[in-house]
């Protein structure tokens, strides 16, 4: 999925949709537009996460938009603050990163928190954009640490009572919500979620695209928004509209680029983890007849 400024307001958005306050909610809560975050100017950690914990890659000076979980969108909409925390993001615009830095930038020795590793060579332009971003977190020391701290002392005091030990504490910890938190102000909607929901609109699909109550596969949820667009029009000519968007400069219903080739007798598609997988003519009638039974 391609995103692209400008970064509208909420308001601004109103205005350019033509749709009133509550209609707009229904939109974002139905996810027929993917909204982003504006960020100030603030310090971000760059990392990669694996089965073990992340792998750090370096941190840089950000302002501007950045994709979140919707979960974090959900809090901003219902008016409350949200720190992304040890959650993650893309940078949607890589000309605003600024002073770079490798170097591992803690006291604690690895793994801290959840680093487990750290780059250690400088990382490749391609490698950083690759990366997800947090903002980056303030290594403290825990109240518990210093308090044991002072225990140790008033223990050595002439006098002392009998004091129990108490559980050991890390010296440094990683704090994810010391920063300054996102506010619902923040929210901004793509250009590029207009003119695609406009698309989607032109097309005939409608705002919630029919979300099925099971479960389907992507490839499925495309052929649902197409049965939606066009409910009286005969499966062969389905195909045909399907085969035009997928080879269309600007695709409607193949807009994440989930349907790789299509022909006359077959669709290619990546299945979940990327895998390849094909959907041929003779199952493609038999298919939309059980997606519509599911509906």
């Amino acid at each position: 999925m391609q995103i692209f400024g400008p970064w509208y307001t909420l308001a601004e958005t109103l205005e350019l949709l033509g749709i009133r306050d509550s209609e707009l909610r229904y939109l974002l809560q139905k996810k027929a537009l993917a909204p982003v975050l504006y960020s100030t100017e603030r310090s971000w950690l760059l990392h990669r996460r694996g089965r073990e914990g992340w792998t750090g890659y370096g941190l840089c000076r950000y302002r501007g938009p950045v994709l979140a979980h919707p979960d974090i969108i959900g809090k901003l909409l219902d008016g409350e603050s949200a720190y992304i925390g040890t959650g993650g993001g893309k940078l949607l615009e890589p000309d605003n990163i600024s002073r770079m830095a490798f170097s591992y930038p803690y006291k604690c020795e690895l793994p801290h928190g959840p680093l487990v590793a750290w780059k250690t060579e400088r990382a490749s332009r391609d490698e950083i954009m690759g990366c997800l971003a947090t903002p980056a977190p303030e290594e403290i020391t825990p109240p518990a640490y210093l308090l044991n701290e002072l225990v140790e002392k008033l223990k050595e005091l002439p006098g002392a009572p009998d004091m129990p030990s108490r559980a050991p504490v890390d010296e440094y910890k990683l704090n994810f919500t010391t920063g300054k938190p996102f506010e619902p102000s923040d929210i901004r909607i793509p250009k590029s979620e207009i003119e695609s929901y406009q698309r989607e609109v032109a097309a005939g699909i409608p705002p919630d695209k029919g979300s099925p109550k099971k479960r389907v596969n992507a490839l499925h949820e495309i052929l649902l928004a197409l049965i939606q667009a066009h409910p009286d029009t005969p499966d062969k000519s389905l195909w045909t509209i399907l085969q035009n968007d997928v080879e269309a400069d600007v695709p409607v219903f193949n807009r994440a680029g989930l349907i790789t080739e299509m022909d006359d007798l077959c669709i290619e598609w990546r299945g979940s983890k990327g895998k390849p997988q094909s959907l041929k003519f003779e199952s493609f009638s038999p298919t939309l007849s059980r997606l519509r039974n599911r509906k």
